[in-house]
């Protein structure tokens, strides 16, 4: 592995159990590299697209924030916390859990903020406050960093997970259209709107590579 890039070596020696501890070094040493590269003082607000994407996976920014939080507190003992693109499948924003033995890359997610959940890392200014120290993490984000590598990352994505990246959109515009009507009298449907009666609901229930990677926590 002399001559390979980090990303190189996670990906190759991410399952053979002979080269557990290169995997080790490599994926701990590229994910505090990624992770300082993300954080700036004071922060800087994401960008409108960003902002935007977020929502429509999580409801808003806040309720974002929230549910990252929450994935870091449900981590037992040390790992990592991860914003991510999953592109296997429809262009996906996901918050993932990594431990010493699995990593975002191994399982072909793309990072796109990740925070360490080591023990050494919150005690000397939080104590047993993981909630407060990743708070902190997350008001130190380079938002428009991470809004630049999610652009980046959806473009490099093939055009089958963009089109499925739309699809989804769509129906899920169809299926708040169906609601206000119904609500308002106008229409009457007793069939829910589904993708799988189209052929394209390829992995979006929660699927994909990363969630049939059992030590990923997804």
């Amino acid at each position: 592995f002399e001559h390979r890039d980090l990303q190189q070596i996670i990906a190759a020696t991410a399952r053979d159990p002979e080269h557990s501890a290169v995997f080790k070094h490599a994926s701990e040493l590229w994910s505090h590299q990624f992770y300082w590269s993300r954080l700036t003082p004071g922060g800087r607000q994401p960008p409108s697209d960003l902002v935007g994407w977020v929502a429509r996976e999580f409801g808003s920014f806040e309720s974002f924030e929230e549910h990252f939080v929450a994935r870091a507190n449900g981590i037992w003992g040390s790992g990592w916390t991860w914003l991510v693109l999953d592109r296997s499948t429809d262009l996906k924003l996901r918050v993932v859990n990594s431990t010493g033995t699995t990593h975002p890359l191994s399982v072909g997610l793309v990072p796109l903020l990740g925070v360490d959940m080591w023990e050494r890392a919150y005690w000397s200014d939080h104590a047993a406050d993981r909630s407060a120290y990743v708070r902190a993490a997350l008001g130190q984000a380079d938002w428009e960093q991470v809004g630049a590598d999610l652009l980046a990352a959806a473009e490099h994505a093939d055009e089958h997970a963009k089109l499925k990246y739309i699809v989804r959109l769509s129906a899920r515009e169809m299926e708040r259209l169906r609601t206000t009507m119904v609500t308002h009298g106008t229409i009457e449907l007793t069939e829910e709107l589904t993708l799988g009666k189209i052929g394209l609901d390829g992995g979006m229930g929660g699927g994909g590579a990363a969630a049939e990677d059992s030590n990923l926590d997804v």
